[in-house]
């Protein structure tokens, strides 16, 4: 495949959704193409606006919170994987309000609670402070807002 060619493929596999520089880049040694070519080939969709890191770090932490219900935790640890550096999380985790935060986690933990059946409510709310965890929440907020929602 020549550089145009895959430079056309990988900018319609931007345009269909956010994507992070790692994966356009796998994307790219997926089509054969050299070093140097995938260096090209990234300046050039960098220039004409179809990756942005920034822009898909926002952009991820915002729908895996909202979307999935992810925690910051998990979105941090996603990101890391998809080779986001700290900075840039941090700032994208920062643009997540703190009173949906909140909301979605007492959301979650009332959710859990109608759906478990356990009767001792020391079983129930360590199953329920789990599942948040799992989900990427920090757990002081599990635990304090557990507290708070009794």
């Amino acid at each position: 495949m020549d550089i145009q060619e895959a430079k056309e493929k990988a900018a319609r596999y931007c345009a269909f959704q956010e994507r992070a520089p790692f994966e356009v880049e796998e994307k790219l040694r997926g089509y054969g193409l050299k070093p140097q070519e995938i260096k090209k080939v990234m300046e050039d969709l960098k220039k004409e606006g179809f990756v942005d890191e920034t822009r898909f770090a926002r952009v991820y932490a915002l729908g895996k919170f909202r979307n999935n219900k992810w925690g910051k935790i998990r979105i941090r640890q996603n990101l890391f994987l998809k080779r986001i550096g700290e900075t840039l999380a941090q700032q994208a985790l920062d643009e997540i309000p703190l009173e949906e935060y909140e909301a979605a986690a007492i959301k979650l933990i009332k959710g859990k609670y109608a759906a478990l059946r356990d009767e001792d409510e020391y079983i129930l709310q360590n199953k329920t402070a789990a599942y948040l965890i799992r989900k990427g929440f920090e757990p002081d907020l599990v635990w304090r807002l557990i507290r708070e929602t009794e």
